[in-house]
C-alpha cells in the first residue's frame, strides 16, 4: 500500500524548552538574603572569637604561674622575683601567650610575710591573674 500524498504525516511541533536557571532579580533576592544574614552573624562570631582568645590567654598565664611558683619552690631560682623575671622570657612563651598580642607583665609585691604573685595582660578585657604565696 502506498502513503496517501493528501494525508501527510505532520510532525508535532517542537515545544521550546523551559527555560532553566534563575532570573536576575531571583538572583539579586538571594544575594541580599545571604548578605543581611552574613551582616547579623559576623558580630557575633566576632564576640565568640575573642571570647576564645581570652581564654587561651587565661589559661597560657595560669600555666606560666604554676611553671613561676613550681622553680621557686623547688629551688631553682633564689627569689619568686627572679622566677617572675626569668620564666616569662623563656622561649616557650615568649611573645606566644596571648593570641590576641598583649604584652604579659609579671610583678611580684611583697607585704609582710606573704607576695603577691600577679601576671597580666594589657589587651582589653584580659583579667590579670593574681595569687598570694608564701615567699
Amino acid at each position: 500500500m502506498k502513503p496517501d500524498p493528501s494525508k501527510s504525516c505532520k510532525q508535532p511541533a517542537i515545544s521550546q524548552p523551559a527555560q532553566k536557571g534563575f532570573s536576575l532579580v531571583e538572583l539579586i533576592i538571594a544575594i541580599s538574603i545571604l548578605v543581611t544574614l552574613t551582616g547579623s552573624i559576623a558580630p557575633m562570631i566576632t564576640r565568640y572569637i575573642e571570647g576564645a582568645r581570652a581564654a587561651v590567654c587565661y589559661s597560657n598565664r595560669d600555666a606560666m604561674r604554676s611553671e613561676i611558683l613550681y622553680a621557686y619552690a623547688a629551688g631553682e631560682y633564689a627569689s619568686l622575683e627572679e622566677a617572675c623575671k626569668e620564666i616569662p622570657a623563656k622561649p616557650t612563651y615568649a611573645g606566644k601567650v596571648c593570641p590576641a598580642g598583649g604584652k604579659i607583665t609579671c610583678t611580684v609585691k611583697t607585704d609582710g610575710s606573704y607576695a603577691s604573685l600577679t601576671i597580666a595582660c594589657d589587651h582589653a578585657g584580659h583579667e590579670p591573674l593574681s595569687r598570694s604565696v608564701e615567699p
